[in-house]
């Protein structure tokens, strides 16, 4: 918890990733320079204020387009995101990612392999990270569960989209293991994208839960960002 509560690096990074999820929602909507500006921005932001968020959050979103450019090609699929909107976003997080590259190079060249958090030999299931990932995200996985199928089920294409990269972050938390074992950062980043389904649901489960669980409408379908 002192992650988010004390002003730390990986905090900052936390705040950075909200912004930067932000500002591509908004690109989705409406892709106009200033916004793809924010979302490079951020991305680059990101690799400079903490690597292990940049390292996690960029590659896993331009995977998570790139598994959405595929998936549209498909008839049934074709309500995605345009191929258009997906790849401005793929290039402005590209940019900021180039813009940050010889700084994160330059400290990735400072650490010895020992104490370096990015070894590509690092790909494997660790059961505390299971653990810690079902136990801190159970309530906001409930909560979410619907506006998760609806996503699909009523053809949202952003909502569709940020289920791709929610279960991509799932992955990466799971596969990833750092030497501390301090990958719990990652479970953090699944919470947050989790948060952006279960809000709209919160009020009505909140309602239900006074009533005793009777009756009660469902949660709202909107999306937890603006």
């Amino acid at each position: 918890l002192d992650k988010v509560l004390v002003g730390t690096a990986v905090g900052y990074g936390y705040l950075l990733m909200v912004l930067f999820l932000s500002s591509a929602v908004s690109a989705f909507r409406h892709p106009r320079p200033p916004t793809l500006a924010a979302v490079a921005a951020f991305a680059g932001g990101m690799l400079f204020f903490h690597t292990i968020v940049g390292l996690s959050v960029v590659p896993v979103t331009l995977a998570s387009l790139g598994v959405a450019m595929v998936l549209r090609l498909h008839p049934r699929m074709s309500w995605l995101p345009g191929a258009g909107r997906i790849a401005s976003i793929a290039a402005a997080t590209v940019v900021g990612t180039l813009i940050a590259l010889p700084s994160t190079l330059q400290m990735l060249r400072g650490w010895t392999p020992d104490k370096t958090q990015m070894d590509l030999n690092r790909i494997a299931f660790h059961w505390l990270t299971l653990w810690t990932l079902v136990s801190a995200t159970a309530v906001v996985a409930w909560l979410a569960r619907r506006p998760l199928a609806q996503a699909w089920r009523r053809r949202r294409p952003l909502h569709a989209f940020l289920s791709i990269l929610l279960l991509a972050m799932c992955g990466f938390a799971l596969l990833v293991k750092l030497p501390e074992n301090n990958q719990i950062k990652f479970v953090f980043e699944v919470f947050l994208l989790l948060v952006l389904f279960a809000a709209p649901a919160a009020p009505g489960a909140w309602r239900r839960l006074g009533r005793g669980g009777r009756g009660g409408a469902g949660g709202a379908p909107g999306l937890g960002l603006p």
